[in-house]
């Protein structure tokens, strides 16, 4: 009787001891958005140089830094992040102005870096008043899609940064938080793992 529990025991066992990992390793395709808020502070040109001037009141600027990183989510299944591909819909938006406010300038200047990197790799600056823009409930908004294209490919790994500037020049004081939203198709890669016998 205790020789047949002994076998039975070691029949159990077994696949404890005949199986190995066969972990598959695929790579997955997930659509999801990137948001950067940039807070601006606007400065009087009247404070900064003592003067009256009425041709420009203000002169503001804002800048933020986002890490590639932050994309990854576990539970849309973004982990290990291999490439960021560009997606349709990418709007830049600047909340508190109102119909009777004049913006003079505005341009976005915006780069990356890897791991390799110690300066971010600039590219030329947008004046966001010649590309299409719109104004409604008091948000200036701005279609980027063609201009992020180049920045979104330069990103290869997630240890990748974002580095966005917006400086112009108004009539009024626009200390606000402008939000760049980008969606993008994040292709990362998954472990699903499984056991097979010998």
């Amino acid at each position: 009787m205790k020789n047949n529990i002994l076998l039975l025991t070691g029949i159990f066992l077994i696949p404890l001891f005949s199986c190995q990992d066969k972990s598959e390793r695929s790579l997955v395709e997930t659509e999801t958005n990137v948001i950067i808020d940039i807070p601006i502070i606007a400065e009087s040109n009247d404070e900064k140089s003592g003067l009256n001037t009425f041709e420009i009141d203000y002169t503001f600027s804002g800048e933020n830094s986002y890490s590639v990183s932050n994309i990854a989510d576990s539970e849309k299944g973004i982990l290990k992040i291999q490439k960021v591909k560009p997606a349709n819909g990418t709007v830049l938006s600047i909340p508190g102005i109102k119909k009777d406010y004049e913006i003079y300038s505005l341009r976005l200047e915006w780069g990356y870096k890897s791991s390799a990197d110690n300066d971010f790799i600039m590219f030329d600056s947008i004046d966001l008043l010649s590309v299409e823009n719109t104004l409604k409930d008091g948000i200036f908004s701005v279609n980027l899609d063609e201009a992020i294209i180049q920045l979104i490919n330069s990103i290869n790994s997630q240890e990748s940064s974002i580095m966005v500037k917006i400086t112009g020049n108004s009539n009024f004081n626009l200390s606000s938080i402008a939000k760049l939203e980008i969606p993008v198709i994040v292709v990362s890669e998954t472990i699903t793992p499984h056991f097979a016998l010998f």
